[in-house]
């Protein structure tokens, strides 16, 4: 019979075997029949999911889509301040659990099967900073689609922002910088701490008296 200690390595084994095995149908298969054009779509998405670039993406939401915000700072300030307290809640969270975890990039964890020739891996993106796990960007992309369904209950543009999240997540695999596993908790986090964002933004920015102290 089997110990708790290995149930443990055997579902740490599968799970890794399970996230190989899907980051390489994802980045590895057709590698040399890829279009360019494909490989440049994936590139920008995955560029776009940076947390400034959601960030200053998440402000064109606002200006785009709330037909109440004008020119003035306490028009503005509510909204403004709720995507900035999402962003940085989510960069805050990713950056411990990156350095928590210390999953080495796809790259290096596949070092010896690269080196071998057993597996070819297409990467797009020269250096990467940081651990693998979890996603940034598909942390950004998922609390951006919170956001942008809290502050607007419409439809149609969650649709377009939740689209473009599972995009972002795909494109990390595709470019090689991300197992499936880091995506996967990239938007899970990216979730949660939209809906955090929400719940420290009501107590501590948008109550009557603070918001007009940081008017006012």
């Amino acid at each position: 019979m089997m110990n708790r200690n290995d149930i443990k390595l055997s579902i740490a084994q599968h799970l890794y075997n399970w996230d190989v095995r899907w980051f390489t149908n994802i980045n590895c298969s057709h590698h040399a029949q890829r279009p360019i054009l494909l490989n440049s779509i994936m590139w920008f998405f995955s560029t776009v999911g940076d947390a400034v670039i959601a960030s200053l993406l998440g402000v064109l939401l606002l200006y785009c889509c709330d037909p109440l915000c004008g020119p003035k700072l306490q028009d503005a300030f509510p909204i403004i301040s709720f995507i900035g307290i999402a962003c940085i809640l989510g960069l805050i969270v990713t950056h411990i659990l990156k350095n928590a975890v210390g999953r080495w990039r796809p790259l290096k964890r596949l070092h010896q099967s690269i080196v071998s020739g057993e597996l070819i891996i297409h990467t797009q993106i020269k250096k990467l900073r940081y651990r693998s796990f979890p996603s940034g960007h598909t942390q950004n992309a998922f609390t951006l689609f919170v956001v942008s369904w809290l502050l607007y209950h419409n439809i149609l543009l969650s649709s377009g922002v939740i689209v473009f999240a599972i995009i972002v997540g795909y494109s990390r695999i595709y470019v090689g910088a991300h197992f499936p596993l880091d995506v996967i908790a990239g938007s899970i986090i990216g979730i949660a701490c939209g809906f955090i964002a929400l719940r420290v933004w009501e107590l501590f920015i948008f109550s009557p008296g603070i918001f007009q102290w940081l008017i006012g």
